[in-house]
């Protein structure tokens, strides 16, 4: 429970700072950034175009020591119509989740980033006017620390 609290608020601040930002979609010159925990929705494909999105989703939860350590995985998709643009828009949506990672270290003062930050593309051979990209970022989960005569437990 405690990952899908991390993505959805994940999430809450990814839909804030691509907010403002309008891309070219198939057939829909100005559409917002769709961000999505986890899945693309069945029904969302029946009323709007898919692309520009972001899905964050959990790749991996680990125990290690007493950490519990969250790697959280960021794909993005973009269109462009404009062939030699195809990047572009990947990359700046990329950036603002990068910037957002490395300002807000600490998130529902719970989940600490951990200084991990990783950015590729799905393929060096894209289907233009599809570009995909994919960040990687891992988080601890911030545990009880018991300390001997002290009569609370602090996080």
């Amino acid at each position: 429970m405690t990952g899908t609290n991390l993505i959805y608020t994940i999430a809450e601040h990814i839909r804030n700072v691509t907010k403002d930002y309008k891309l070219l979609a198939e057939y829909q010159p100005d559409k917002k950034v769709s961000v999505y925990e986890f899945d693309i929705p069945h029904g969302d494909c029946e009323t709007d175009s898919y692309i520009p999105y972001v899905i964050i989703s959990p790749k991996l939860i680990d125990l290690v020591d007493r950490d519990s350590i969250i790697t959280v995985a960021f794909l993005i998709a973009t269109y462009s119509g404009v062939k030699g643009n195809d990047w572009r828009d990947m990359l700046s949506i990329s950036e603002r989740i990068r910037q957002f990672i490395l300002t807000t270290p600490i998130l529902a003062e719970k989940y600490l980033w951990r200084n991990n930050f990783t950015w590729q593309p799905v393929s060096t051979e894209q289907p233009s006017p599809f570009i995909l990209g994919y960040i990687e970022s891992d988080y601890t989960i911030a545990t009880p620390e018991y300390i001997p005569n002290y009569p609370k437990v602090r996080f």
